[in-house]
């Protein structure tokens, strides 16, 4: 076995840590199978040894991390001052070699107009999270402009049939096409030389690019000019014409995805992955053979390049049992998205038998909400019958939210056993606070119990995100989310939620000269303030007079510039910041492209069902679109007026926000202790719960008391064995009126030891969950 050192590793750290931060590192790559890395003493120096550039650079993440106490993330970097010697040899290896990173819609919702320096900057944390593989869609859309040139189109009708950068990720899924007229010869040029460069850093770091394969989506004219090639009507998505889909099993279809693997081989050269989704979000098949088309697909892969592996997203019913039948499964790779919440392997055979990878979707759209579903991700050591599964797949929709997620995950697949949740934490704030004060690791337990605690079946209505911020939503009075696909309550105990944002405020003098610290301030206050707008609206709704509306409106408004006021503290929070780099990439065009995304998402009345999807909170949006459309509702309510046509007022608000500031303002410690004096308590509901556990014939039942204590009627939601290990919940669905108990059960085997905790869900009126745990000892 050849050991050799890895000069572009050196750079890696030499940009993450500086200079001489990295000295202290020897590194060397000793290529073999499987992932592993060693870190031991090298005279002084910390050695690390890895399969390959991943492995060895997860290897000094994991001494960074665990030994020296150091933290990077895409939100805020907190170096350790110290980078002492292991005093004994740290070996980690795992059966999850395939560590795949980016979404579809990351290149619209975060990175559409990124330059070298951010995607530089993302590459290297990629590579320090162990990262092996990478979605990259930058660029490659000048393979289409080539490809419909060369069959015969004009390079005005070939690039009038794409989209803009933040738009463009759908059609490469085939949900659209030509979204605001297509993109101008001389950004895809430039975005194809950017691509170039993406992909040849990601080679020399031994990362393989998935790239875009040829899944057969044309414009009908292409179809119409050829006998050789029929297609499949692909109707609508959301409003949007889809583009139509060449029927792979027709006769000329290799002929074309021959020429589009040449001309993308030209621009970009080979990679190893390459990614094609087809029957995406209800796309049709007609009377297509799905089986003899998806051979088709992957053999016209394979005849371009022979070791390639073609990945497919498990999204919605795909990939289908017919596709699957159709392929060569060691040539396929199956990402099961959103494992940790709807593990479709599990439905579904572990895929057949395909090579599959676990996935979390941890932020929809760019909604900046604090969620995760982190006890879920630390069993993943301990999945049993899980078939072929070899990777993990961090596919949220877009980067700004999270960050410990993106930590669990980079973590896990370095153990053997299932973590234990309340010792990490501690542990990750120890590393990205710079502190171990009992303040911050009580807040941070408190949001593991609440937002980021959340199981497999927690959601509401089946939706796997956050709650949604009603300031974001287009104005209602019985709004419960701001768009159909989110939870129609908070799924987590508020009360709890608020009590750990103000220990995290109370621990500043401890941690806040951290700047992760302070992001994850703003984050959470922000979260506080959007758990508060749904009690708000509440009081609106249920107010008895015009005085009583004119105060609470105030007051709601003044919650949104709150938001605004903590967001514009921080620089990654502001919306001028991301409308200057579009502005700079593609000019006005560019900044439409995003000012829609983020608003309306489609510029036509016709798409009007997207609203809102992506909304985020940022400075600028905040003060400026929210609180114009919040302003125009209470105005129509105070006179009694019904607004009619929201799509073309939003549009025009769209609009002005190319003034956003680019500066922040402000001291983010400062505005969250000043918001936290203004909101007056939660009230907790008078609800107890009390636990009991017994040995029987037919194993140990846990029996928990629920007891209405108060005066008024609560609804119980659903309850949860939290431990020892998270069972199947109790839909509840149920009123416990004054006065009134109810007792439920669950039964373990005679084996369980250890403390029983139970978790019962309670919903109010105002779409805000209440929970009571209790916890007792198990017989022995």
């Amino acid at each position: 076995m050849t050991t050799t050192s890895s000069a572009a590793a050196r750079e890696v750290l030499g940009r993450l840590l500086g200079p001489e931060r990295a000295e202290r590192f020897e590194l060397l790559v000793d290529h073999g199978p499987g992932s592993e890395f060693r870190i031991e003493d090298a005279g002084g120096r910390v050695r690390v040894t890895g399969h390959r550039v991943p492995d060895l650079l997860a290897g000094v993440r994991w001494y960074v991390s665990h030994e020296a106490h150091g933290h990077l993330s895409r939100h805020g970097d907190r170096l350790p001052e110290l980078l002492p010697a292991p005093t004994s040899p740290i070996h980690r290896s795992t059966r999850l070699t395939h560590r795949f990173a980016h979404n579809h819609t990351v290149s619209g919702y975060s990175a559409p107009y990124w330059e070298w320096p951010e995607w530089e900057r993302e590459i290297d944390f990629l590579a320090w999270s162990g990262t092996t593989h990478v979605l990259v869609l930058t660029g490659q859309e000048i393979v289409y402009r080539d490809l419909l040139v060369e069959l015969g189109r004009s390079d005005k009708e070939a690039c009038g049939w794409l989209s803009m950068p933040g738009h463009m990720p759908w059609q490469w899924l085939g949900n659209l096409h030509s979204f605001a007229g297509g993109q101008p010869a001389e950004l895809l040029e430039k975005r194809a030389v950017l691509g170039r460069r993406i992909l040849d850093r990601m080679r020399e770091l031994e990362i393989t690019p998935v790239l875009p394969g040829f899944a057969g989506f044309v414009p009908q004219e292409l179809v119409d000019g050829r006998d050789d090639l029929s297609a499949v009507p692909q109707g609508t998505w959301l409003g949007f014409d889809r583009p139509t889909w060449i029927d792979p099993t027709s006769p000329g279809f290799r002929d074309i995805a021959a020429r589009w693997y040449r001309l993308q081989g030209e621009r970009f050269g080979p990679s190893g992955a390459y990614s094609m989704d087809v029957l995406h979000e209800g796309g049709i098949a007609g009377g297509m053979n799905v089986r003899a088309a998806a051979a088709s697909l992957q053999g016209a892969l394979l005849d371009a390049h022979p070791d390639a592996t073609w990945v497919v997203q498990a999204w919605g019913t795909n990939p289908t049992d017919d596709l699957l039948a159709g392929v060569d499964h060691s040539r396929l790779l199956v990402l099961d998205l959103n494992a940790d919440d709807t593990p479709r392997w599990g439905s579904r055979d572990a895929f057949r038998g395909a090579p599959w990878v676990f996935g979390t979707i941890s932020t929809w759209g760019g909604r900046q909400y604090v969620f995760g579903k982190l006890p879920e991700i630390c069993r993943l050591p301990g999945l049993r019958n899980t078939g072929r599964l070899c990777g993990t797949v961090q596919a949220a929709e877009s980067l700004e939210s999270n960050p410990v997620v993106d930590d669990l995950l980079a973590d896990v697949i370095w153990h053997d056993n299932e973590i234990n949740l309340d010792d990490w934490i501690a542990g990750y704030v120890r590393r990205r606070y710079g502190t171990d004060a009992e303040l911050a690791i009580r807040a941070w337990r408190a949001f593991v119990r609440t937002a980021y605690g959340q199981y497999i079946g927690d959601d509401i209505d089946g939706s796997n995100a956050g709650p949604d911020s009603l300031f974001v939503a287009r104005p209602a009075l019985d709004l419960e989310r701001a768009i159909e696909w989110r939870p129609r309550i908070v799924p987590y105990d508020v009360t709890e939620f608020e009590a750990g944002w103000r220990e995290l405020i109370e621990a500043a003098p401890r941690a806040g000269e951290s700047g992760p610290y302070r992001h994850d301030l703003v984050d959470v206050t922000v979260q506080v303030l959007s758990n508060r707008s749904r009690w708000l609206l509440a009081q609106i709704r249920n107010a008895v007079d015009a005085e009583a509306v004119d105060r609470l409106s105030a007051w709601f408004l003044r919650m949104v510039g709150q938001c605004d006021a903590i967001l514009g503290t921080r620089a990654e929070f502001l919306l001028g910041t991301w409308l200057a780099q579009a502005a700079a990439a593609a000019g006005r065009d560019g900044v439409e492209d995003i000012t829609t995304l983020v608003t309306t998402w489609g510029d036509t009345a016709a798409t009007d069902e997207l609203h809102d999807y992506a909304a985020r909170h940022a400075a600028g949006l905040m003060a400026g679109y929210y609180t114009k459309r919040w302003n125009r509702f209470f105005d129509d309510l105070r006179e009694h007026r019904e607004t009619i046509d929201w799509f073309e007022l939003e549009r025009g608000w769209a609009r002005e926000l190319g003034d956003a500031p680019t500066e922040p303002q402000g001291d983010t410690v400062a505005v969250a202790a000043a918001i936290a004096a203004t909101l007056p308590p939660i009230h907790p509901l008078p609800v107890t719960v009390t636990l009991a556990a017994e040995h029987r014939v037919e194993g140990t039942v846990i029996t928990a008391t629920v007891a209405n204590e108060g005066s008024v009627d609560v609804r119980l939601d659903r309850a949860r064995l939290i431990g020892p290990v998270a069972h199947p919940l109790l839909n509840l669905d149920g009123i416990l009126s004054p006065g009134e108990t109810r007792e439920l059960t669950w039964a373990l085997p005679d084996t369980s030891t250890g403390t029983a905790e139970v978790a019962v869900y309670i919903d109010p009126s105002s779409l805000t969950t209440h929970v009571r745990r209790a916890r007792t000892s198990l017989p022995i």
